[in-house]
């Protein structure tokens, strides 16, 4: 910060408003004869100004050196021009990032100055930036003092030099900062959907978007899927806060839920560069889980007698070999706990060929499948189907019939659900609590030959009955009337 003499400086050059003398070892003998009679003079005129002024200072007292910069021929100016570049004076119109230099001649030789900048057009007149800078040995400085920002853009400064930091007998020099130009950005939203969007058909959400104090909405943006920006907003002052609200959501469809209303976006614009801002929506979607079944069907074959017409289910005979199966059927599985059971009715013996790993128990004469599917006995999720065999034995036929067999499968997810398969043993007596079809028999159809049909066969047919009706009474009659004449001929 502290000012120095350019070099390269050349004799006899005028620089920064000094003249230096020219150095007499550059010129002839009788030059600097004439030169060297001539500085002789000015010194000793310099020496006699030197002898006033320091008699007037004696006079005026000890204070009269504080303004010695005031009281002086020097002049200190501003410029954008650095040390070595001419520097023209009167140069005090800046740019914002313009570097202020402050240029100070024919100053105090070798002398420690303040220089102070101030913002003359605010209150209180606030100082921006200071520092020193030393002269030398001619009264010359030059600094760097300071880079316009943009917020002094449009301001009047004044510059202060002066050897005390009060500044009471400163020299200055004031320079303006050009306004700045109006400057625009612009602000992108955009719209984002997360999370599950299971038969989400998309629809409309609606956003209100101020930037300082200024509201550009409402906006829409339609959306179904993934993200969307809408048309970008333009015109927004920069250094302007925007905030971008959701006002409105789409309708989240069947079964589906949006989170919690997303937070407010928040950008700053920015000069001739786009700002952005995402509102993201995330949706559930939660539709009824479907309810397990687990079902029974069970049939049987091996029976050798077809099928009981009476009681219309399969008929078989004794010592016939039944094979029993059970398939079962599961939706929306899987479940835990899947048992299924078959109780035998007596006619049966023991089964035998049981398979998925059912047990028999003839005390209670059930068959036990524990339904499980791989590695989890108690976790069934596929359907399937067990066997067993049973033979029909001596005696079946003389219980009553059908013989009733009923399979039942159950789970922890689902009711029971049952299925029989009844059996009739050839011979046996049809069981009072069954229900046999029914059985009609056909009137007959033939008529005596050479009676007509018709009417007039329905007429004959009806004169014959009455004919043997006659004869049937009259053969009840005749023994009776025998025996009342023989007692009276007795």
């Amino acid at each position: 910060m502290s000012g120095h003499r350019p070099s390269g400086a050349r004799s006899g050059e005028f620089i920064r408003g000094v003249a230096l003398l020219p150095q007499l070892g550059d010129l002839s003998m009788d030059t600097r004869t004439t030169l060297s009679r001539r500085r002789s003079s000015a010194f000793r005129r310099l020496g006699w100004l030197a002898v006033v002024g320091m008699t007037t200072l004696a006079l005026l007292g000890p204070g009269a050196g504080l303004a010695a910069t005031t009281g002086n021929a020097g002049a200190i100016w501003t410029t954008a021009a650095t040390c070595n570049s001419p520097a023209p004076q009167d140069q005090n119109l800046y740019s914002v990032g313009d570097t202020v230099h402050i240029r100070g001649s024919n100053l105090d030789a070798s002398t420690l100055h303040y220089w102070r900048i101030v913002a003359v057009n605010v209150q209180g007149k606030p100082v921006i930036d200071s520092g020193t800078a030393t002269t030398d040995g001619v009264g010359y400085f030059w600094v760097a003092a300071h880079v316009i920002a943009a917020a002094e853009a449009g301001a009047e400064y004044s510059v202060d030099v002066d050897t005390s930091n009060d500044f009471h007998g400163a020299k200055n020099d004031n320079y303006r900062v050009a306004a700045l130009a109006p400057q625009f950005g612009s602000l992108v939203v955009t719209k984002a959907l997360a999370g599950d969007l299971s038969g989400f058909a998309g629809g409309d959400f609606t956003f209100s978007v101020t930037c300082a104090d200024v509201s550009y909405g409402p906006l829409t943006i339609n959306l179904a899927t993934g993200s969307k920006a809408a048309p970008a907003i333009t015109a927004i002052p920069a250094g302007a806060e925007c905030t971008v609200t959701e006002t409105a959501r789409a309708d989240p469809g069947t079964y589906g839920s949006w989170g919690d209303i997303p937070a407010a976006g928040h950008a700053t614009i920015v000069a001739n560069e786009p700002a952005g801002v995402t509102i993201t929506n995330t949706r559930s979607y939660s539709p009824p889980q479907p309810v397990p079944s687990l079902t029974i069907d069970k049939s049987v074959a091996g029976n050798t007698n077809g099928t009981d017409l009476d009681l219309g289910v399969p008929s078989a005979k004794i010592g016939d070999v039944l094979t029993f199966t059970l398939a079962y059927t599961l939706t929306n599985g899987p479940v835990t706990g899947a048992v299924l059971t078959d109780v035998l009715p007596e006619g049966y013996g023991a089964p035998s060929a049981i398979t998925g790993g059912g047990t028999y128990d003839p005390l209670i004469r059930t068959i036990t499948w524990p339904l499980g599917t791989g590695d989890d006995p108690r976790r069934l999720s596929e359907s399937g189907s067990v066997s067993y065999q049973v033979v029909v034995l001596e005696g079946a036929n003389e219980l009553a019939q059908p013989l009733h067999n009923v399979a039942t499968i159950v789970s922890d997810d689902t009711a029971p659900s049952s299925d029989a398969q009844d059996i009739a043993v050839q011979g046996g007596t049809e069981a009072a609590t069954a229900t046999p079809k029914p059985h009609v028999t056909p009137p007959p159809t033939d008529i005596l030959p050479g009676t007509p049909a018709g009417p007039a066969g329905d007429s004959w047919r009806l004169a014959l009955f009455g004919i043997a009706a006659l004869l049937a009474v009259t053969l009840l009659l005749t023994p009776a009337a025998t025996k009342r004449s023989a007692g009276r001929r007795r």
